[in-house]
């Protein structure tokens, strides 16, 4: 409009009128097109919100949400009360009836059971379990020893993803959870967990990172244990302050346990005329003394012992080796720690697909 009021021939006038004009309504008619877009769609005015991090669905969108025994909502039924049920409560009948905690990144985005990750851990657990009693009874069929009918006892324990910084800024990057890790416990969204499996009882514990009030100012509180505990549907979360005192105290109960079950065979051996191999009495009355230094010793050289397995192996694709779980207090168990037995079994089970899992 300025324009056109500004001092020029007739033809100049009429040319640049015209020209405004012209785009003045393409204008219009873009921004028309535009509303008429975002309205069907709906991204900002319907009552849909933009994709959120982690969702909890309380029923599978294509099927209502069964009742099974006493595990309905956001409970994740352990591995003992699954084998009880006769498979009842198996991962398989939680993946295929969307039962329990899902993950999704919202909208219609693909809704992926938390069991999944149940699955994985049992498949796991089975597979280590299996590896550990063939290389027992190949022990104790070589001489080399004799507790091929003891329970396999110990703990899995993997160190998730660290959250890293840009250079010397404090910007944090997008977070990447280690595979193994995700594989496990399916936590992509914490960095700096560690993840612990029970053996035999498959039990599996969390442990986040938890900080002050100086640090909740900037980037908002520290993660509610019942909260991730329903996300992920894991059987306790803690925080990682709590993982030496859970360590200390599980490796303790069950060297407790297997000492009383060693003690249990050497009565059986002995027998009432004190019968029984002169060696395996030896041994089991070493094993059976109060020296911690004894109980360490023998839980070193033992198939039976209790022990912590740590995740370590070559990445063929990459050369990269997947590096041990570590913590402060971690040096105490030197001789119950295990390098070799959990690696090929994760990764077996990782690139082995059952194929109704193919489906996911």
């Amino acid at each position: 409009f300025l324009v056109a009021m500004a001092p020029t021939s007739s033809s100049s006038f009429f040319y640049i009128g015209t020209t405004v004009s012209h785009r003045f309504i393409v204008s219009i008619i873009l921004f028309f097109q535009s509303l008429s877009a975002c309205i069907a769609s709906k991204p900002f005015f319907g009552s849909t919100t933009f994709p959120a991090t982690m969702t909890l669905t309380t029923s599978s969108p294509k099927a209502k949400k069964p009742k099974i025994g006493n595990y309905a909502g956001y409970a994740m039924p352990p591995l003992n009360d699954q084998r009880a049920t006769n498979g009842d409560l198996s991962p398989e009948i939680l993946c295929q009836t969307c039962s329990g905690p899902t993950f999704s990144q919202g909208l219609d985005t693909f809704v992926v059971p938390m069991a999944l990750h149940l699955w994985n851990r049992q498949k796991v657990v089975s597979s280590l379990t299996h590896r550990l009693e063939n290389k027992r009874s190949g022990n104790s069929l070589n001489g080399e020893g004799s507790h091929a009918n003891s329970k396999i006892r110990g703990m899995i324990l993997l160190e998730g993803g660290k959250q890293q910084t840009r250079h010397d800024t404090d910007h944090e990057p997008v977070f990447r959870q280690e595979s193994y890790f995700h594989y496990l416990f399916g936590a992509s969204l914490y960095s700096d967990c560690y993840g612990v499996i029970t053996l035999p009882e498959g039990k599996t514990t969390l442990f986040v990172p938890t900080w002050g009030v100086d640090t909740e100012t900037v980037c908002g509180p520290s993660p509610e244990f019942e909260r991730v505990k329903a996300e992920l549907g894991l059987d306790e979360v803690l925080g990682v302050g709590d993982l030496k005192g859970f360590v200390e105290g599980e490796m303790g109960r069950m060297r407790e346990e297997w000492l009383a079950e060693r003690k249990t065979k050497l009565m059986e051996v002995e027998g009432e005329d004190g019968s029984g191999n002169l060696e395996e009495k030896k041994e089991n009355a070493a094993i059976a003394g109060t020296n911690g230094e004894n109980v360490a010793n023998s839980a070193s050289n033992d198939g039976g012992a209790p022990k912590i397995y740590l995740l370590k192996g070559l990445n063929t694709d990459s050369g990269n080796f997947a590096t041990p779980a570590y913590y402060k207090g971690i040096e105490d168990f030197a001789t119950m720690r295990d390098e070799s037995a959990l690696f090929p079994c994760i990764a077996e089970c990782r690139v082995i697909k059952v194929r109704r899992l193919l489906s996911f």
